[in-house]
This record gives structure tokens, C-alpha cells and sequence, in this order.
């Protein structure tokens, strides 16, 4: 029989450590082995790019539970209450993406975002200020989930409030090279775009799923 604990923190444990590794490669691949950036200079500005995509991965996935648990409510993550586990898990992931964002930012390794004087860039000034405002309504969201407000309307706008924010913070800080594939170290994808377009998907799942609800 499988243990109700082990269930409730493996699944969201899996999700990161299959999404970090993942990422870890992809982002070795296309910045290290395609592109220019030295390993031994940027290790941590790598595994922080993994970080964010392993946060936007766990998002994403309990945003798809959340749809799926709501056109099948006796489902086995209703039973199991891992909402909680992947609220804990998503919210350490991103608070240490930020800290460790914090100690890297810097010219050298943001330059999208600061001027030729080495100063703040309007766009990556707004780019902070919409990352800042949707950490402060997905974790608002956290803290409030299981309190029998998920149904209220302030809930579900914040929710999508919080992901919209998300979705603004990528592509104010990277929608230019998401046009210039010719620029794309290996032809590969950013790893911003990818991340966006997952919680694209994931913002259409959850609006398919209310609808299918109320029918």
C-alpha cells in the first residue's frame, strides 16, 4: 500500500529533481557546448536558470492538477492532499531562485537589462517589479490555498494575476531574442520561451477545465 507521506512529498520532489537535471543539461548544451559562456566562471548562473525553469515546472504542474482534480474530483491528488507538498517545494524553489538572482546581478551577468553606463534599464526595472508583484500573489496564494477560498473570486483572479505577472517577467526581460532564432546558440529555444510558453499551456488548461466544470 503506498505511504500517504511518501506520496504527498515524492511527487513534488520528482518534478524538481527530473525538471532541474533536465533544464541543467539543456542550459549546459546551448550556453556552454553552443554558445560562449565558460563553466567554470558560470556554473551558478546556470543552475539558476535550472532553478527558475524548475520552479515554473512545478507551477505548471499544479496548476494541470489542480484542472484535473476539478473534472475529476475523487481523483488520487484530491485523496492525498499533496497541494500543500508542492506549494512547500514551489515555494522554496523560488525564494532561492531569487536569493541567488540577487547575488548575481550584476551588468556582466544581466546585461538585457542594464544601460551602456552600467545603470538600471526602464525594461529591467519593470521586469523586477513584475517579477517582485508575482512572487507576492503566487506566494499570497500559497499561504491562503486549503482555506476554503479557492472557490471565491479574489482567489481565482489572483491566481491569474499571479501568472500573467510571471509571464510578463519573461518576456519584458527576453522577448527580443525570442524573435531572432538565427541568434539562438545550437537552434535551440531559450529556455525564457520555453518557460512562457509552458505557462501559456497551463493558463489554457485551467480556463478548459472551470468551463467543463460548469457544464
Amino acid at each position: 500500500m503506498l505511504n500517504t507521506k511518501t506520496f504527498n512529498w515524492g511527487v513534488p520532489v520528482a518534478v524538481f529533481v527530473v525538471s532541474f537535471a533536465a533544464f541543467l543539461i539543456y542550459a549546459l548544451k546551448r550556453y556552454v557546448i553552443y554558445g560562449n559562456m565558460e563553466l567554470e566562471t558560470h556554473l551558478l548562473f546556470l543552475c539558476n536558470k535550472a532553478l527558475a525553469m524548475s520552479a515554473v515546472s512545478l507551477i505548471s504542474s499544479i496548476i494541470i492538477l489542480n484542472a484535473y482534480n476539478r473534472i475529476v474530483p475523487e481523483s488520487l491528488y484530491l485523496r492525498h492532499h499533496i497541494r500543500k507538498h508542492f506549494g512547500i517545494i514551489t515555494s522554496t524553489t523560488v525564494v532561492l531562485h531569487i536569493f541567488i538572482s540577487i547575488l548575481l546581478f550584476s551588468p556582466a551577468n544581466f546585461p538585457k537589462l542594464f544601460n551602456t553606463s552600467g545603470g538600471l534599464h526602464y525594461y529591467g526595472a519593470i521586469t523586477l517589479i513584475f517579477g517582485v508583484i508575482a512572487f507576492l500573489m503566487v506566494t499570497a496564494i500559497d499561504h491562503f490555498e486549503g482555506r476554503g477560498l479557492e472557490n471565491t473570486l479574489i482567489f481565482q483572479l489572483g491566481g491569474y494575476l499571479g501568472l500573467i505577472f510571471l509571464m510578463l517577467h519573461l518576456a519584458v526581460m527576453s522577448y527580443k531574442g525570442w524573435f531572432a532564432p538565427v541568434e539562438w546558440p545550437g537552434n535551440m529555444i531559450p529556455l525564457s520561451l520555453i518557460a512562457f510558453s509552458m505557462l501559456f499551456i497551463v493558463l489554457i488548461v485551467d480556463l478548459v477545465s472551470r468551463i467543463l466544470k460548469r457544464k
